[in-house]
């Protein structure tokens, strides 16, 4: 199950063969054909007028980011979320989610939309963990940076993620270094490059939603479905608030538009990995705007990390 989305005025299937321009057709040189990447990927963010202008578009004088959020599944058995995020540094427009398979279908999604081009792909994964047992340095430092909150992660250690003596993450980083990507344990802002990152997303909506705790919309034991659906249409109205955002997000408008009381089950899973995915691609795009000014990057490269946007509180620390 996939979906694409634009923005208004224009439809985009992000296949450079298949561009339909609607009311943006007069804007495209009659000398581009088909239309160059740059153009292509201007259009997925007509939508918003805080972009760069069409002209800066064509003289490269704005850095354009591809940002791609994945929502990992620890087991390849199980589903993982993706989804794309074309902008700049001021903001960017949703252009596709998918869920996906086998890492050959997650690498093929990645090489599909990022191609050659600048690239941030921010995974919520464990890309990295030495230890055997027991919790990285990582999930420590931030579950006490952030138990207030109740963001505290999931212990990560190779006894929980090896499957068939394989971590996935750590798979998905060695796909992607032979396309490329820079494995980094933070984002500089407005920094042209391919770069595959960790994340975690709980810790990030603290920071983007201004909330005092987590949004409890996944299943957990004792958790009732009252409050879960609750929790949903407060996670898909913060998401959709983040049009006034800096950076701004536009495009999501009909993925946010689901009805999450009609899901159950399935379906509901497959829809949190999508909307998940969303947030870490969002979280790429916020590296590429503000970097160390308003993120944090908790642990080492060498004994595992993750990298997050903070609240105001914890930026002069």
């Amino acid at each position: 199950m996939k979906r694409s989305y634009a923005g208004t005025g224009v439809t985009a299937t992000l296949s450079r063969q298949k561009i339909a321009l609607g009311a943006h057709s007069d804007l495209v040189p009659a000398s581009i054909t088909p239309p160059s990447k740059r153009v292509y990927r201007l259009l997925v963010l007509m939508s918003a007028s805080n972009f760069c202008t069409f002209s800066t578009i064509l003289q490269e004088s704005c850095v354009l980011m591809i940002c791609i959020g994945i929502d990992l599944a620890w087991s390849p058995r199980n589903s993982t979320g993706a989804a794309v995020i074309i902008g700049d540094a001021t903001g960017g427009a949703l252009a596709d989610v998918a869920v996906l398979g086998d890492d050959a279908a997650i690498i093929a999604y990645i090489e599909r939309f990022a191609g050659p081009e600048p690239a941030i792909v921010a995974v919520d994964a464990p890309l990295w963990a030495p230890n055997h047992a027991g919790r990285r340095r990582a999930e420590s430092e931030l579950a006490r940076a952030f138990r207030a909150y109740e963001a505290a992660p999931h212990p990560a250690n190779r006894q929980r993620l090896a499957f068939d003596g394989v971590v996935r993450g750590e798979t998905l980083v060695a796909a992607l270094a032979a396309r490329g990507f820079t494995h980094k344990p933070a984002i500089d802002a407005n920094l042209e490059l391919r770069q595959v990152i960790e994340v975690f997303p709980h810790p990030a909506m603290v920071a983007f939603f201004d909330l005092t705790r987590t949004l409890k919309y996944k299943a957990k034991p004792k958790r009732s479905l009252e409050l879960r659906m609750a929790e949903w249409r407060r996670y898909q109205a913060y998401l959709l608030a983040l049009r006034d955002a800096t950076p701004s997000l536009h495009g999501h408008e009909e993925l946010l538009a689901q009805d999450v009381v009609q899901l159950r089950g399935r379906q509901l899973k497959r829809y949190e990995d999508q909307v998940d995915a969303l947030c870490c691609a969002y979280i790429a795009l916020y590296g590429f705007c503000w970097g160390w000014a308003h993120c944090r990057t908790f642990g080492t490269l060498e004994e595992g990390y993750i990298f997050t946007p903070v609240p105001a509180v914890m930026r002069e620390r």
